[in-house]
């Protein structure tokens, strides 16, 4: 656990908010301001975070002119996770505290700034912060199109001991659902996995449990691929807690999926990594060399050769400990390609059957 517990935190600040709109449908009427909230969405989504950043900034600059203060504070919420991917949380803090004044301007829900900041202190290990800014969130209004401010808060809520692991997304029950219901279930939901998240990091397993499960139940309603992604990842949280490591590598492994069916391809190399940790603490290396191989063609295919050659000389490593031919050779062809992509910059070894790449730090200890 002390080997992962640092990748854990990272990765569950850049995933598991991401960047959120208030409400399921937002009304976007200037075009131009629409267009970069949308190039910042879909950058963010594919892990390209500095292009993210200037697209969230020319929003807000856009919504600062129309003195339009629900775009001005949804993009400036957005920039905020931008920033905390990257890193600089002090700047994030600052926008959070821009957006809620923009949202409440626009009386708007400041939910999802309450839980991004929850992150934040959770990250810096403040945990008694991270609860009462989780609270904060709970009692706020849902960031849907609804009336019903309901609070639910200060550890109140009914539990039970069961979980789903399949969403129902198809037929009739899909066609029906209530637009706005379904987005105060995904909202609760998400409460709910914020306080199991903090209770598994501070090692109180029944109370992560009892949150998680009620998350499951919640989540029912909700056909979203993003929501069962998190599931898996608290899912995961959980089981590490417990050192039950092959158990959280099947679950990181599956909320790599459901992170590509949602098209959040950013998170998808932190997922994997996670999983290529946990299946080495259990002695499965040739798994963990599989995923971590996955993971140095994501970064490949980003053009980040650094970052894909640090990953792939790890995943040869655990190879050389697993003696899988078949994964040599794979990891082989991705070695071929960054090697014509670098041309003579890196030095490769003739074959990974027997020897590592060449040796340089790894890079695999944090993810971004």
């Amino acid at each position: 656990m002390i080997r992962i517990s640092n990748l854990i935190l990272l990765f569950v600040v850049v995933s598991c908010l991401g960047c959120q709109s208030g409400s399921p449908d937002p009304p976007k009427l200037d075009s131009t301001l629409a267009r970069s909230s949308e190039a910042g969405r879909i950058a963010y989504a594919e892990g390209d975070v500095d292009a993210a950043i200037a697209e969230y900034r020319d929003a807000i600059h856009r919504a600062w002119l129309m003195d339009d203060p629900y775009e001005a504070g949804t993009n400036a919420y957005n920039l905020a996770a931008c920033l905390i991917t990257i890193g600089d949380d002090e700047r994030a803090q600052d926008w959070l505290i821009d957006a809620r004044a923009e949202l409440t301007r626009a009386n708007s829900s400041v939910a999802y700034t309450w839980l991004l900041q929850a992150k934040i202190a959770q990250e810096a290990g403040h945990w008694t912060e991270a609860l009462s800014m989780i609270d904060r969130a709970a009692c706020s209004p849902p960031p849907c199109d609804s009336d019903d401010s309901g609070c639910c808060c200060n550890g109140n809520d009914a539990c039970d001991d069961r979980c789903v692991y399949q969403i129902p997304c198809v037929g009739d029950k899909f066609r029906k659902k209530d637009e706005i219901a379904e987005c105060e279930d995904d909202f609760r939901a998400q409460v709910h996995l914020a306080k199991a998240r903090v209770a598994a990091e501070l090692g109180d397993i029944p109370t992560a449990l009892c949150h998680y499960a009620k998350a499951c139940e919640i989540a029912k309603e909700v056909c979203s691929e993003d929501l069962q992604a998190e599931l898996q990842n608290v899912a995961a949280m959980i089981h590490l807690a417990k050192e039950e490591y092959l158990q959280a590598a099947w679950h990181f492994d599956k909320e790599a999926k459901h992170s590509r069916l949602a098209k959040n391809y950013r998170v998808i190399s932190g997922a994997l990594e996670l999983a290529a940790a946990a299946y080495s603490e259990a002695g499965q290396y040739q798994l963990a060399a599989d995923r971590l191989s996955r993971v140095a063609r994501i970064w490949f295919g980003r053009g980040d050769m650094d970052r894909a050659w640090k990953h792939l000389n790890h995943a040869s490593e655990l190879v050389n400990r697993a003696g899988c031919d078949a994964t040599s050779i794979r990891l082989s062809l991705l070695a071929d390609e960054i090697q014509q992509v670098v041309g003579g910059d890196l030095s490769l070894d003739d074959s990974l059957n027997n020897e590592s790449l060449i040796e340089q730090p790894l890079a695999c200890r944090r993810v971004d």
